[in-house]
């Protein structure tokens, strides 16, 4: 993505099996990322932006941030040349335009939209009917733009994607979220295929994409899950309540909420709908979370986010790892960059925070994050229940009836509203247990190489019976480090 005159910025994954630490001296192997700056291939600034990769020491392919600096007289639109030193290919890669517009003045600026929602990878989804619900929800809401990561689903899903593009048009960009590059023969192979050592399908990666997108176009970007909703106490309007905030804080690069898990009734009216048009979101407005005491420390201690895309650096799901120095007239001189990414956002640097927009921790009586967990704790062999004891509340009864007659007046005249979707249950009901099975009672989880202590979905797939239903993405992704040695031969 361009994001100044003659800078770039983009994602990226790397093996860390290529770097290893001596001592007190880090060594880099091969191979090393380089960029053509308009004169010669000189190495990118990097920096990593899954944090989780700390815990999950084998989940060796990681995201990074990616910067490049041109020169002076070369503008970053267009296309961007990339090689390593081990390898004698170019790669040119698209390069989207996602700069401030000329004159750019941020108390002034009118965004072309207020509220975009960003849907991190979707992958092996099959209840089409949480996706009805996920864009009715915020749609309702006051959403009017969506970037949706979609790595695999079935054709149930596909087909209500494809109704809401329809609808929606360039306000909903679906984004091909593949798999990496890797031969047939290692597919599966922990040695070989790199997708075995990527935590899920790459989500850090998606949602730093998602923030590189957005600078620009949506003034606020929501980076919540498919199955959260967003509860304002006031009653107010989402946008209302953010605008109301970013008054208050005028530095706001983040929102961060306090994450409250609930249920939707397990036995909802949609479990056995068979076409859209029998769809209703009643059970939205009467939904159920633990007292205080009874409820999951991840989510007493985690929180989850709402960005002002231009003004964030890195994030990850829960917390802003850096966000962007503050304009120009409101910081000395001294205070750097932004550009300096691997050096400006050192640990150690004074200049995160004291010159850079702030990330606002909103009080839950004001706005928070409803999670209604979808996976079933019983799966786990957890003797902990998320939902004794539990008590009802109804944030949505008022937004559940608008999505209600919303829906009905959507499909009206469309052909969706009669699409057979099927026996989906079937295949819904096996993917979720295996898969909350894989995740936290891997088959190898004892084995020092720790397939299942990555969360990779590629390890979880071989024990998936319905694997068959699923449409993974078409690739997106290069090799920029593959040698090409039968191109070098025979060239």
């Amino acid at each position: 993505m361009c994001t100044a005159r003659n800078e770039i910025r983009f994602v990226f994954y790397k093996n860390s099996k290529f770097r290893s630490v001596l001592k007190e001296y880090e060594i880099k192997l091969r191979p090393i990322l380089k960029y053509w700056n308009g004169k010669e291939y000189v190495d990118i600034q990097e920096r990593k932006v899954d944090p989780i990769m700390r815990l999950f020491v084998d989940c060796r392919i990681e995201a990074h941030i990616g910067v490049v600096r041109l020169k002076e007289n070369v503008d970053a639109e267009g296309s961007l040349l990339l090689t390593t030193d081990s390898s004698s290919q170019i790669h040119r890669v698209h390069v989207w335009d996602v700069r401030p517009p000329r004159n750019f003045n941020a108390s002034t600026f009118k965004y072309p939209l207020k509220l975009g929602v960003c849907l991190q990878p979707i992958f092996l989804h099959s209840d089409w009917t949480l996706v009805v619900q996920f864009f009715e929800f915020w749609l309702a809401s006051g959403a009017t733009k969506f970037y949706i990561y979609l790595h695999s689903a079935t054709r149930q899903v596909r087909a209500m994607l494809d109704f809401y593009q329809r609808k929606l048009g360039p306000d909903l960009e679906i984004i091909e979220w593949s798999d990496l590059p890797v031969a047939q023969m290692d597919r599966g192979d922990f040695y070989r295929d790199p997708n075995t050592r990527l935590f899920q399908v790459g989500l850090y990666a998606a949602i730093n994409d998602c923030l590189l997108r957005s600078r620009f176009h949506v003034k606020f970007l929501s980076m919540l899950d498919l199955d959260e909703t967003l509860q304002v106490s006031s009653g107010k309007y989402i946008v209302h309540e953010l605008e109301s905030l970013s008054i208050q804080h005028p530095n706001m690069g983040t929102a961060s909420l306090q994450w409250i898990y609930a249920e939707q009734e397990l036995q909802n009216e949609n479990n056995e709908a068979r076409y859209p048009h029998e769809l209703r979101f009643n059970t939205l407005g009467k939904i159920r979370k633990p007292s205080k005491d009874n409820v999951h420390t991840v989510y007493a201690n985690f929180r989850k986010l709402i960005q002002r895309p231009e003004r964030v650096v890195l994030t990850d799901i829960h917390s802003t790892l850096v966000n962007e120095l503050l304009e120009e007239d409101e910081r000395p001189p001294e205070s750097g960059e932004m550009t300096g990414v691997s050096r400006a956002v050192s640990e150690h640097d004074l200049r995160t925070s004291k010159y850079r927009y702030e990330e606002v921790r909103v009080p839950s009586d004001r706005l928070s994050v409803i999670h209604l967990r979808r996976f079933n704790p019983a799966f786990q062999g957890s003797k902990r229940s998320y939902s004794i004891p539990k008590r009802e509340f109804r944030p949505f009864e008022g937004t559940s009836r608008a999505m209600n007659a919303n829906f009905v007046a959507r499909i009206s005249n469309d052909i969706i509203r009669d699409y057979n979707t099927g026996d989906w249950q079937v295949a819904l009901a096996n993917t979720m247990r295996t898969l909350e099975e894989c995740r936290y009672f891997p088959f190898n989880y004892k084995q020092t190489i720790g397939k299942g202590a990555c969360q990779a979905v590629a390890n979880c797939e071989p024990l998936i019976s319905d694997l068959h239903v699923f449409t993974k993405a078409e690739p997106i992704w290069k090799d920029v480090a593959h040698r090409g040695k039968l191109i070098e031969k025979f060239a």
